[in-house]
């Protein structure tokens, strides 16, 4: 049919690129060895009916995008995109210059770019690895307003809030960090829990050198959440802040990590101060950094010494006693709930201080340190006698799922205890 259609025949042409289309797009279609085949076909149409309408440029644009992603994802499946100069080598370099040099033409003439057409030019750029250009032509780039969209039934190519995240990822990956810190502050201050756009944001200070004001973002936005409802986010991206100057730290550093570490301890013990009694996620959240806590502290034994004797006192104040004579309220349950949080997450921290201690660092430390397991099991038991009515209240399962928590790490606690009176290894256990 090709071969017809070399003749001057506009109609054919048009009709062979979409019943390719129509092909490609059946979810019975599953020769992937023609695919690329009839993308090879439909660039074809696409170009001869771009040499009389400026609006099928965009045809051949988007097609020779689609083409080198199939091929692209081919090489991936056959082991042979890492193999240098291939047969598919010049056609992966043409591509996206075609596709970028056809869209560029058409978003040139505003009256007649869509949204889709800004779309393809940034997604040609970006295939060649072409980030400034590509930030600079998302900068140019204006979404059409509500008012100019309403009754088109046509969405913007990005949401102010999409526009800004391409942005920043394109100027990490251009090396410009300095602009990937300004977009992504502007990111963390409209969603400051999102921990991607803090960790993305740190990166880019430690490599444009810009910690300081990043330190200064992190303190206003833990200042302005309420202290009644606190947001992690914040807390735990200074956290991150002081583990990622100490991942940095050289061997022979020794003073400069000792003090980092001082840091990172005291911003452990804040953040489960705050977070202890009501995230039940806390303990995964700070368990990295008691990792790295212990790894990098080059007197281990005091900092061990110090964490244990804190969460130990930890878990002597905030055990619940079950009173009888308390008056049963919400606000009585709500305070129970975050003492017995507080408690399991002291708990924790003593078992993988303890742990860590005793079997990576090859210390001896008296059982004692351990949680109690008569603490440990009574907590449990009022766990159920606290929350009874409070479960059975809303519909919820807490009073269940803290009880088997406490269950869990008493049993850990057994076992633990079991190794050290034999004096055996205690293989790694994850809590």
């Amino acid at each position: 049919m090709y071969s017809l259609a070399v003749a001057n025949n506009p109609s054919l042409h048009f009709d062979l690129y979409f019943s390719n289309l129509r092909l490609l797009m059946d979810p019975k279609y599953d020769n992937n060895a023609s695919t690329n085949i009839l993308f090879e076909n439909m660039q074809t149409s696409a170009m001869y009916l771009a040499r009389s309408d400026i609006k099928c440029f965009m045809w051949t644009a988007k097609t020779a995008l689609w083409r080198l992603e199939e091929i692209r994802r081919m090489e991936k499946e056959n082991g042979t995109d890492e193999q240098g100069e291939n047969d598919n080598s010049k056609i992966k370099a043409m591509l996206p210059r075609l596709a970028e040099s056809l869209a560029n033409k058409v978003v040139g003439q505003r009256h007649l770019a869509s949204v889709d057409d800004w779309k393809v030019y940034v997604q040609s750029l970006i295939s060649q690895e072409k980030y400034t250009e590509a930030i600079d032509a998302l900068l140019e780039y204006n979404p059409p307003s509500v008012s100019e969209r309403e009754g088109t039934d046509v969405p913007p190519y990005l949401t102010a809030k999409g526009k800004m995240e391409l942005l920043a990822s394109l100027a990490v990956k251009a090396g410009d960090y300095e602009r990937g810190v300004q977009w992504y502050q502007h990111l963390l201050k409209d969603f400051t829990d999102d921990w991607s756009y803090g960790s993305s944001m740190l990166r880019c200070a430690y490599e444009s050198e810009k910690e300081k004001e990043c330190s200064e973002i992190l303190d206003e936005l833990q200042n302005e959440t309420s202290s009644e409802k606190p947001i992690r986010g914040p807390h735990l991206l200074a956290i991150e802040m002081v583990a990622l100057r100490l991942k940095k730290l050289n061997e022979d550093q020794s003073t400069a990590a000792d003090n980092e570490c001082h840091k990172l301890q005291q911003k452990i013990i804040h953040y489960v101060a705050i977070f202890g009694g009501t995230a039940a996620c806390c303990f995964s959240d700070i368990r990295p950094y008691l990792t790295l806590l212990l790894e990098k502290a080059s007197n281990k034994e005091s900092v061990i010494t110090e964490l244990l004797d804190h969460f130990v006192d930890i878990q002597r104040k905030e055990k619940i006693q079950g009173d009888s004579n308390q008056t049963r309220t919400h606000s009585y349950y709500s305070t129970e709930k975050r003492k017995l949080r507080r408690y399991i997450i002291a708990c924790q921290i003593c078992l993988k201080v303890w742990s860590m201690a005793t079997e990576t660092c090859g210390m001896i430390l008296d059982k004692k340190l351990l949680p109690n397991v008569d603490d440990m099991l009574k907590q449990w038991e009022l766990s159920f006698i606290s929350y009874n009515e409070f479960a059975s209240g809303d519909g919820s399962q807490v009073s269940t799922c803290i009880g088997q928590r406490i269950l869990f790490h008493t049993l850990f606690v057994l076992i633990k205890l079991f190794f050290h009176i034999y004096r055996k290894k205690c293989y790694q256990v994850m809590i």
